[in-house]
């Protein structure tokens, strides 16, 4: 150390000689603390350093698995060959099987042998086994809907008083998208145990009617000429074909109206493009029924008086005036 005096020089190297005495106790402190048992299985002792090795392999290996399994998802949903109800059941598979493999991993790094899980696995099923009951039950049922798939995403269905189409299938449950834009969480368990509609299982065809009340005295055939000429006019309404063709019926005498109603199918993949063609229809059914005069009937009520005698009608004069 040339250009410092010997009094500095003594100085420095006793502060270098504590700093590095410091050190080495700090790293017996942390080595200690690394080496800390924590508890013993089968004979071997699961310590501190262990059980952190074990902890950040965990958070990488999710990191990892994640990353796959998008890669993985992104693949699927790229091929034209594959199922998309099929490839979220692969997209699962190999997310668990990875899962799998990460844990029995992360025990080996423990010291604790797969063999004991099937000890505590007994022992721990008796008490966890009735809280995870639902979850469980949930999990399989949306298993069962991905293999079989009674229902898929974007398949619009009716369950309880909810109508809408199938967002996304999820392991717990099933995100249900309203016709009013809320999300509804259904579990998976309840969409295999309760009744439920699905307009699109087979197909995007569904049955759309009208009705309209025409007034006493009114030209029924000409009603029903009329409603029969604006369904064919209709390029949205499936024509020219036997089992799906528009029926016209004449359903009842009613006590305000004579009552028609116009039955026809149509491809739609949402309820509002039902409504909107049926709006669309009873537009042109009003326009078409004025030009002909036709009157679209409203409640009325007629009153007859049946008396024995005529009626007495007297003038009364106010006293005011």
């Amino acid at each position: 150390m040339h250009g410092i005096e010997p009094y500095h020089q003594g100085i420095l190297m006793n502060a270098l000689l504590l700093a590095q005495t410091q050190i080495t106790v700090d790293w017996d402190k942390i080595k200690n603390i690394w080496d800390f048992t924590l508890f013993p299985v089968d004979g071997k002792n699961v310590t501190v350093g262990q059980l952190v090795i074990a902890l950040l392999i965990l958070v990488a290996g999710m990191i990892v698995i994640r990353f796959i399994t998008s890669i993985v998802a992104s693949g699927l949903k790229r091929s034209t060959r594959i199922n998309p109800q099929a490839g979220i059941i692969l997209q699962r598979i190999v997310f668990y099987a990875l899962l799998s493999l990460l844990v029995v991993s992360c025990l080996q790094v423990v010291g604790i042998p797969v063999t004991t899980l099937t000890v505590v696995g007994g022992a721990l099923a008796i008490g966890i086994g009735f809280g995870t009951q639902n979850i469980v039950n949930n999990f399989i049922s949306g298993l069962i809907l991905l293999i079989e798939q009674p229902i898929r995403v974007n398949d619009m269905i009716e369950i309880d008083d909810h109508l809408g189409k199938i967002a996304a299938i999820n392991s717990r449950c099933t995100r249900l998208r309203r016709i009013d834009g809320i999300d509804v969480l259904i579990p998976n368990s309840k969409l295999l145990e309760n009744s439920v509609v699905n307009w699109t299982l087979t197909d995007d065809i569904v049955r759309g009617d009208v009705e309209v009340g025409i007034a006493y005295g009114s030209d029924t055939e000409l009603a029903r000429k009329i409603l029969l000429e604006i369904t064919e006019s209709e390029n949205r309404i499936i024509k020219n074909d036997p089992v799906h063709a528009v029926k016209v019926f004449f359903n009842s005498f009613g006590d305000n109206s004579l009552v028609f109603n116009v039955y026809f199918w149509m491809h739609a993949s949402s309820v509002g493009q039902i409504k909107e063609l049926c709006s669309d229809l009873r537009f042109e059914i009003d326009k078409r029924y004025r030009d002909a005069e036709i009157c679209i009937a409203f409640p009325q009520r007629d009153v007859h008086l049946d008396t024995l005698k005529p009626l007495e009608v007297r003038m009364i004069q106010d006293s005011a005036n």
